[in-house]
C-alpha cells in the first residue's frame, strides 16, 4: 500500500476483520503520520457504528417467537411435504397403473412410474436437507432473520406459480371427458383433476395467505 485510497480501504477492511496482520501494522505506520487518513477512520468508525446501532434497533422490532415459530413451521412443511409426496407418488402408481396399463404391461408400467415419481421426491428431499441446514447452522440472529425472510419469498412465488400451473392441469385435461372413454381411464382422469383442483385451492387459500401473512410480519415495509 502507498497510497491514502489504499489505505482507506485498507481501514474498510479492519473494521470488518477482513485485514491482516502485516498490512495493519503498515496502516497503524501510515495513520501515525497521515492526518487525512486519520480523519476518514474517524468518520468510517462513526458510520459503522450508526448502522449498526440501526440494524440493533430494527432487529429489536422483531418478534422473535415469531421468527422462531415459523422456522418450526418450514421444518415441519418439509417432513409433511416430503410424506405427502411419497404417499402421493405411490397413490398415483396405483391408479394409473389401474386405470390405464399400457401394452408392455401393468408392472413395467408402475416400476417406470416409481422411478420418475421417486426421482421427483428425492430431489425435494434434497432441496429440504438444503433449506434444514442452512437454518441449523445460521446463528447470527440478523443472518437467521434475513435467511428466513428469502425463504418466504421464495415460498410466496413459488406456491403464486404453482397454484396456476396446478389449476391449469384440470381445464386441458377437461377435452378427455368429452370424448369415449373407457370407464377405468375416465376414472382415473377424474380423480386426477379432483385432486389438482383442491391442491389448486389449498394452494390459494391456505398456503399462500399463510406465507404472505408470515412474511407481512418480518417485513415492516409489507406493514403498511
Amino acid at each position: 500500500m502507498t497510497t491514502c485510497e489504499e489505505f482507506e480501504i485498507a481501514i474498510e477492511r479492519r473494521l470488518h476483520g477482513a485485514l491482516e496482520e502485516p498490512a495493519g501494522r503498515a496502516l497503524e505506520a501510515h495513520l501515525s503520520h497521515c492526518e487525512s487518513c486519520r480523519a476518514f477512520e474517524g468518520m468510517a468508525r462513526r458510520t459503522e457504528g450508526a448502522m449498526t446501532a440501526t440494524a440493533n434497533e430494527a432487529l429489536q422490532g422483531i418478534d422473535w417467537s415469531k421468527v422462531e415459530a415459523g422456522i418450526r413451521l418450514r421444518r415441519r412443511d418439509l417432513r409433511s411435504g416430503l410424506l405427502a409426496a411419497v404417499i402421493t407418488s405411490a397413490a398415483l402408481v396405483a391408479l394409473l397403473s389401474w386405470g390405464i396399463p399400457p401394452p408392455a404391461g401393468r408392472a413395467a408400467y408402475a416400476l417406470s412410474l416409481a422411478w420418475k415419481l421417486g426421482a421427483i421426491c428425492a430431489t425435494y428431499l434434497i432441496l429440504a436437507s438444503v433449506s434444514a441446514w442452512r437454518l441449523a447452522r445460521t446463528t447470527a440472529r440478523g443472518e437467521l432473520l434475513e435467511l428466513h425472510r428469502r425463504m418466504l419469498r421464495l415460498r410466496v412465488r413459488t406456491v403464486s406459480l404453482l397454484r396456476w400451473v396446478v389449476f391449469a392441469l384440470p381445464l386441458i385435461s377437461l377435452r378427455h371427458f368429452f370424448v369415449p372413454q373407457p370407464p377405468k381411464r375416465l376414472a382415473v382422469y377424474l380423480t386426477l383433476s379432483a385432486f389438482l383442483v383442491l391442491f389448486a385451492l389449498y394452494a390459494q387459500f391456505v398456503a399462500l395467505p399463510r406465507a404472505r401473512r408470515e412474511q407481512a410480519e418480518l417485513d415492516p415495509e409489507r406493514r403498511s
